[in-house]
């Protein structure tokens, strides 16, 4: 063991009381045999270094070498007179007990310096240590930010002083020392045409105690125009006085002109589609109209046409009228995601129009080799667009016979109990629809099961319920795979703008 590390040791106060005692009995034991010794130097010199181990020992090197200085005194005075023998004086024992008190004192004080120094060195380095990882957060702080296009900022209220961070004066494009630094030089760094805006939404947010976040563009010195988003929330004293607003802004230029390209491409592919769809539709209708007029001929003559040919006619209007859906379905989508999707409304029997659906789709049905019931009320008259209603019901049924697995199928027409809206119910019995699925079927091009087995574009449920939506009503679907599925519709006699 290193001397040093002996002289630094620190022991608590028992064994520093334990010492001093130690050191105090020693003297006393010198003191009795001093009278018999006629090697003076050799005592004084035992003691002294006696006493200079045992406190260096447990409290430093200088606070024993003072304490061992003190006993070498204490043995001088007793030489003073020639003859000293035990029991002492009065005097003597004062003197020691003092010289105990002294060396504990100082054992005491100097453990409880070297314990503060110490803890002064451990908190200056502590804190160095965090001032170190207080740069580093800073820095990694600004990097996300400069990564993100994301500043912070944060304005006193009561003395109108804003402060920014490093990434929000490069979004700005403000040189630091020329900026303001106030509320009003903020205001003035944004679009003109946004300025009340901002404004608007600030002071609301302060007023209403609610955060905010508004996007708002900024007018830079060339003419260029930015896109940032803004948030902010303000923070109040007990008496619901203002007294400071925090926030964030981001550049969102980049994502603002994807968007605008995006928006652009949608814009395109859906004209594309709609004069795609009006001209292959013209043609197509007029194919689908020949083809029919050819079956009523082969009708009429069967002893001349071969069953192969009457065969492939039937198919070909068939698969020519699976087309044309198609194409309407294409054109409606258009139309709804453009706002142009028109209701030409009058009164509608909704009844009346079920029981015609379901006979011009005697075909099919036979085809599917199901059946389908019908229980209708004899009146359920609502102000609907008829032959978007027919649209509705058509669809319905057609998945109803193509999901349902040739088993029966249940059409219920009714009026709600408040006599305000009708209820159309179609339910088969066939494979079902997964839960997970159940409102991704309202979805453009989603389908419950896969294309290889149905055919499709994955339109139908997604025209259905924007056709319905447009009348006021609803949609629900309620189905277990393997049980069938439940469709219900629900449709107010009359809008409220209509009554």
């Amino acid at each position: 063991m290193k001397w040093e590390i002996l002289f630094e040791q620190e022991h608590p106060l028992w064994l520093r009381f334990l010492v001093a005692t130690l050191v105090t009995a020693s003297l006393v034991i010198l003191f009795s045999i001093v009278p018999y010794s006629s090697n003076t130097a050799l005592l004084m010199t035992c003691l002294t270094t006696c006493c200079l181990i045992l406190v260096s020992a447990t409290e430093g090197f200088w606070p024993g070498l003072c304490v061992g200085f003190i006993g070498f005194f204490a043995i001088n005075y007793y030489y003073v007179v020639p003859v000293r023998v035990l029991p002492a004086t009065v005097t003597d024992y004062l003197f020691l007990f003092a010289y105990w008190t002294l060396n504990l004192m100082m054992n005491t004080v100097t453990a409880l310096l070297k314990r503060a120094y110490k803890k002064s060195c451990s908190s200056e380095s502590e804190m160095k240590k965090n001032r170190d990882e207080l740069q580093i957060s800073e820095a990694r702080l600004k990097e996300a930010q400069r990564i993100a296009h994301l500043g912070n900022w944060e304005l006193d209220l009561r003395t109108n002083k804003l402060m920014w961070s490093d990434e929000i004066y490069r979004i700005f494009e403000i040189c630091p020392v020329a900026f303001g630094a106030s509320y009003e030089a903020f205001i003035k760094a944004i679009h003109p045409e946004d300025r009340e805006k901002v404004n608007s939404a600030f002071t609301n947010s302060i007023k209403s105690k609610t955060p905010y976040v508004i996007d708002h563009r900024l007018l830079m010195a060339d003419g260029r125009v930015k896109h940032v988003i803004e948030s902010g929330q303000t923070f109040y004293d007990k008496n619901n006085n203002p007294l400071r607003s925090v926030g964030t802004v981001q550049d969102i230029t980049e994502r603002k002109l994807m968007e605008e390209e995006l928006r652009k491409a949608v814009t395109t592919r859906d004209e594309f589609l709609s004069i795609a769809s009006h001209e292959l539709k013209t043609p197509l209708s007029a194919l689908y109209l020949q083809l029919q007029l050819i079956g009523r001929l082969i009708n009429k003559d069967n002893s001349t046409t071969s069953p192969q040919i009457a065969e492939l006619g039937k198919k070909s209007v068939i698969a020519c009228s699976q087309i044309i859906k198609l194409l309407n379905d294409l054109l409606d989508m258009t139309r709804i995601r453009t706002g142009k999707l028109e209701l030409h409304k009058q009164a509608v029997n909704l009844s009346a129009e079920v029981k015609n659906t379901v006979a011009l789709m005697s075909e099919e049905v036979t085809k599917s080799q199901c059946v389908i019931k019908v229980s209708a009320e004899e009146s359920v008259i609502g102000i609907w667009d008829p032959s978007r209603i027919n649209q509705i019901i058509s669809n319905l049924l057609s998945n109803a016979i193509k999901y349902g697995q040739g088993k029966p199928i249940e059409v219920v027409v009714q009026l709600n109990k408040n006599e305000k809206s009708a209820i159309l119910s179609i339910r088969d019995f066939g494979i079902g629809i997964p839960k997970d699925m159940q409102q991704k079927i309202f979805q453009r091009f989603e389908r419950a099961v896969s294309g290889d087995k149905f055919i499709g574009l994955g339109l139908g449920l997604y025209i259905v319920k924007q056709i319905i939506e447009a009348h006021g009503g609803t949609i629900k679907v309620d189905s277990e795979p393997g049980q069938g599925a439940l469709f219900v519709v629900e449709l107010p006699l009359q809008n409220e703008e209509e009554r």
